[in-house]
Order: C-alpha cells, then sequence, then structure tokens
C-alpha cells in the first residue's frame, strides 16, 4: 500500500525503495482512484494546460473582475520595467496575479488547493518552465509533488481560509509550489520535503 499521512512518509517510502517523490504519489494515486497511471497523467496534463490558458487570459484580459475589484494589475506588472526582482520572480508574480484575476472574472476556475490562493503555484511553476526551458514531463512531476503536499495538509489541517486563515489557502499552495520547485531542480525527496516545511514555517 502507497497511503500516507505525512511528507516524511513519502520520504521514507521514496529512500527505501529508490524511487523519487513524485512516483510515491504517484503510485498512491493510481491505488486510491484505481485508474492506470496513463490516466492520471493525462488528468496533470489538463490541469497544467489549464494554468498557461488562465495565464494568459489574465494577461491579455484588462477589464476590471465584476466586483471592480482587479483588472489589468498582471499586465501593468509584466510590462512595468524590474529593478530589484531577477526576471523569473517578476514573470512568476505576474503570472500569479493573473491566474487570480482571469479566476475574478469567472474563467475556467483553478483552485491550487483553494480559489483564493489560485494563482501561487501555477504563476511560479510556467514561468520556472518558461525561463528555465524545462519539459512539460518535469513539470508533471513537480505537479505530482505539489498534490502529494496538498494532500497530506488536508488530512492533518486544513486548506479552507475560513477555517484556517490565510496560512491555510497561501501557506498551503506555498509548501506545495516550493516542494515542485524542488523537484522541478531536480531536487530528492528528502530535499522537496525539506523546502516545503520551510516554506510552511514562514
Amino acid at each position: 500500500m502507497y497511503t500516507y499521512e505525512t511528507v516524511e512518509d513519502i520520504v521514507k517510502r521514496s529512500e527505501a525503495e529508490d524511487v523519487s517523490f513524485a512516483e510515491v504519489v504517484l503510485r498512491a494515486e493510481e491505488e486510491y482512484t484505481d485508474m492506470p497511471r496513463q490516466e492520471i497523467m493525462k488528468m496533470i496534463k489538463e490541469r497544467i494546460r489549464i494554468f498557461r490558458d488562465s495565464i494568459q487570459y489574465g494577461l491579455k484580459d484588462k477589464a476590471f473582475s465584476p466586483s471592480g475589484m482587479c483588472g489589468g494589475q498582471s499586465a501593468t506588472l509584466m510590462e512595468y520595467p524590474s529593478f530589484l526582482l531577477s526576471p523569473l520572480t517578476k514573470k512568476a508574480m505576474a503570472y500569479a496575479v493573473a491566474v487570480s484575476e482571469a479566476n475574478a472574472k469567472m474563467h475556467t476556475i483553478v483552485a491550487c488547493p483553494t480559489a483564493g490562493s489560485c494563482g501561487i503555484m501555477p504563476g511560479c511553476m510556467i514561468a520556472m518552465e518558461e525561463e528555465l526551458q524545462l519539459t512539460e514531463s518535469v513539470l508533471m512531476e513537480g505537479f505530482l509533488v505539489a498534490s502529494g503536499i496538498g494532500n497530506v495538509v488536508m488530512a492533518n489541517a486544513c486548506i479552507a481560509g475560513a477555517v484556517g486563515g490565510c496560512q491555510a489557502e497561501c501557506g498551503t499552495a506555498v509548501a506545495m509550489t516550493a516542494g515542485a520547485i524542488v523537484s522541478m531542480l531536480g531536487g530528492n525527496a528528502r530535499q522537496i520535503g525539506n523546502g516545503a516545511a520551510l516554506a510552511l514555517k514562514n
């Protein structure tokens, strides 16, 4: 059985069987859903496509949201010269805001893990893909890693802002994203776990 309750469970299984963090999560998903891995990977690929679509929609549509609270900020971020941020950081930030704007305008809703924290993971992952010229398979592994971390938080705490505040939503999203980034940069399972823990603590 590939069930896990903590990130440490995933790390230990990864080290014991000499497989990646993402592979442990994928095997657990196969068992839990009774779906073949090809179907699971197909679903992940579709979600990454939605990430990209929401980013482009948010950047292009500068109209205000129905509430009037947002609209055009992601495009402004992209266009404005950056003096302190690296190109990667600036792009990740703009992309994160773009997904939030797309959500606010009722485009395809992204919940990662919630609508309130929707832009963090897509923004960082797609910016990294573009700036570092990463392959889609690397992105998909990162997505699996993030899913495993999100599952752990859901099993042990909560991801609802109404219950746990901003840390529940954005804190979880940042931990998921940190784990995904470490994976995408070639980190091992323990490094992924440490990255997620440091992000969640801070």
